[in-house]
């Protein structure tokens, strides 16, 4: 009965984790480049760590996807584990059947609804967590963008930026206006 509690509390907190993972990355990645860019001009600790994660995102994007395969792994084996158990045969199509749409609802496209409504909010509040995982796969990570580099060069890939958008620049003229940098004329 101890092993099924320790069981059952790893399960939920590998769901919980990936929960977070899929959270993180759909906050972080929809920030607006204004908003990026007022981080960097801003003096709390949070929005200049994220301004600063967000100057590789190709970084910070192999560690949230590396952090969600391996959670999303093993919330995976540990449920067909605990289903063969019980139904030795069957176990691993039951697992199959119910684990995979509790993950893809639950830990994948709810956390990332909620995100993009409160991006915001939401990049604040999961930067300590994040920033942790970031130095903690950095060995990982090293090896992964070397090898995301060699791949983008053998087949000449090239990343880049998008310019502002017409939305942003509206929007940061209309902040200029307001506090006064700008004419309205």
């Amino acid at each position: 009965m101890e092993l099924l509690f320790i069981e059952i509390s790893m399960l939920i907190l590998f769901m919980l984790l990936s929960a977070f993972f899929s959270a993180s990355e759909t906050a972080l990645f929809s920030l607006k480049k204004s908003e990026i860019h007022r981080y960097s001009l801003s003096i709390d600790k949070r929005e200049m760590g994220i301004y600063a994660l967000m100057q590789s995102p190709q970084k910070i994007l192999i560690t949230i996807l590396t952090g969600n395969l391996f959670v999303n792994l093993a919330t995976s084996e540990l449920s067909t584990y605990m289903l063969l158990q019980v139904w030795d045969r069957y176990g691993h199509f039951i697992s199959i059947a119910i684990v995979t749409p509790i993950i893809i609802v639950v830990c994948e496209i709810a956390p990332k609804l909620i995100a993009v409504n409160f991006n915001v909010a939401m990049s604040r509040r999961l930067y300590p967590l994040i920033s942790v995982f970031h130095r903690l796969f950095f060995p990982i990570r090293i090896l992964l963008v070397g090898v995301t580099d060699l791949l983008a060069g053998l087949f000449r890939l090239k990343f880049s930026h998008a310019d502002i958008t017409e939305d942003e620049l509206g929007h940061a003229v209309h902040i200029g206006q307001r506090d006064g940098v700008i004419g309205s004329g």
